[in-house]
């Protein structure tokens, strides 16, 4: 089940107070497009559900980033896309963090 506020659903979090959608605010603000979403938290069963995926698509979203550790190849779901993170302290640790995530494409569990 997803981590969420209680009493507060997926739609009224992601609503401003004086009611616009985030993404209309940014909008308006940085006067462009903001065609991705990312998950909060996004770890897909733990803070985002299916159904969530399916909001983003409906949003009229182009794309969706989660949490899930791994890489983006063809064919992966767009309102999914897997990342990690390449904050490492030495060139050799990025590396093998690259590695390591080209061993999961699609956001594969290990």
């Amino acid at each position: 089940m997803p981590q969420e506020c209680p009493g507060v659903s997926c739609r009224e979090k992601c609503r401003r107070p004086d009611g616009y959608d985030s993404r209309d605010f940014l909008e308006e603000l940085l006067k462009e497009p903001v065609p991705l979403f990312a998950y909060p938290n996004g770890k897909l069963g733990r803070n985002y559900l299916p159904k969530h995926v399916e909001m983003a698509r409906e949003l009229g979203f182009t794309a969706a980033v989660s949490t899930n550790w791994g890489v983006s190849l063809a064919g992966c779901d767009l309102y999914q896309l897997p990342r990690f993170t390449p904050w490492d302290g030495s060139k050799g640790r990025f590396a093998m963090r690259c590695w390591g995530s080209l061993r999961r494409p699609n956001g594969a569990a290990a």
